[in-house]
């Protein structure tokens, strides 16, 4: 249980999170067209929305775990 709780919060970390946004940021900058700004900001809500995906299943994991054990 420490485990999962451990790798949802290295997920939510704000060091991570900043991470997403400045190779979102890099990609925007050297984008010059609509599609390629279009790219670069789906490509970062799809990791945002993956990050999450991935903490909120291990969240019922751990939910579903504590249920159990008590």
């Amino acid at each position: 249980m420490l485990a999962q709780t451990r790798h949802c919060r290295r997920l939510l970390e704000s060091e991570n999170i900043e991470a997403m946004v400045e190779r979102a940021h890099y990609e925007l900058v050297r984008s010059w067209t609509n599609v390629g700004l279009t790219r670069a900001m789906k490509g970062l809500f799809d990791e945002l929305r993956r990050a999450m995906q991935t903490v909120s299943t291990e969240s019922e994991r751990i939910r579903k775990l504590v249920r159990e054990t008590y």
